[in-house]
């Protein structure tokens, strides 16, 4: 059996790694900045038409996270495989996880908005309207702009959760392509080995089948050298799965 040319090495696989991690690092960002922006124009809306100036405090912390995850996430492009880098990702993902995706689009789009005007429109009672969705924290729909783009923090978020899961995936994928295996070889030292993909056929040594060489000597085949070698235990290239 020949080893396949076109199969890709692991250093080409922890390129599309990296690929793959700045990719949806980035999407990842813009995503949760397009939530954050839109909870940002709801509150400002919100402040003016019902003169309630607490609701501009969204606002600040709105603007401080996206700086907070930008930053984060520009620091783990520039160092992706040092320790501060990754520090930087989780530190990332921890806070888009938190404030855009439960704060804002569950708990913001879906419960003070969404299931309030899924109750109101239904006929639900005043008396329960006002239990679960008192004032001058809630307000009544009466208001077009700000009931839909209330809702709309819920809907805005399904992107920032796709890309985040994304993200998280293509990093770990990328770090089990990293981390070498060791096994036995047949002289019991420990020797780096490569991962066997699942489903793959695991090479078998065959009979060594001997020819004449040109100075008259027999000489080996060499796929059948290069087969015993593998079964032995050394190091060979093998591709890496559920590339996304």
């Amino acid at each position: 059996m020949r080893r396949d040319k076109k199969q890709p090495s692991h250093a080409s696989m922890n390129s599309l790694g990296s690929v793959e991690l700045g990719r949806y690092s980035l999407r990842a960002g813009i995503s949760s900045g397009m939530v954050l922006l839109l909870t940002s124009v709801h509150h400002i809306y919100g402040a003016i038409i019902y003169q309630t100036p607490w609701r501009y405090h969204v606002v600040i912390p709105s603007i401080v996270v996206m700086l907070f995850i930008s930053g984060m996430l520009f620091l783990f492009r520039k160092r992706p495989d040092a320790r501060l880098g990754a520090l930087a990702f989780w530190l990332a993902v921890a806070c888009i996880m938190i404030f855009p995706i439960t704060w804002i689009g569950l708990f913001e789009g879906g419960y003070n908005h969404l299931i309030k005007n899924a109750l109101y429109f239904s006929g639900a009672s005043m008396a329960l309207m006002r239990r679960f969705f008192s004032q001058p924290t809630y307000e009544m729909p009466d208001d077009v702009f700000f009931e839909v783009t209330g809702v709309l923090q819920l809907f805005a978020v399904l992107p920032a959760i796709y890309h985040i899961y994304r993200l998280i995936r293509a990093k770990v994928m990328t770090r089990k392509g990293r981390e070498p295996e060791t096994r036995d070889g047949e002289n019991g030292r420990r020797i780096l080995g490569s991962r066997r993909v699942p489903g793959t056929p695991q090479l078998q040594p065959r009979v060594a089948v001997r020819r004449l060489g040109a100075n008259g000597n027999d000489v080996e085949d060499p796929d059948a050298t290069f087969e015993r070698a593998v079964a032995a235990g050394a190091t060979v290239i093998s591709p890496v799965s559920d590339i996304p």
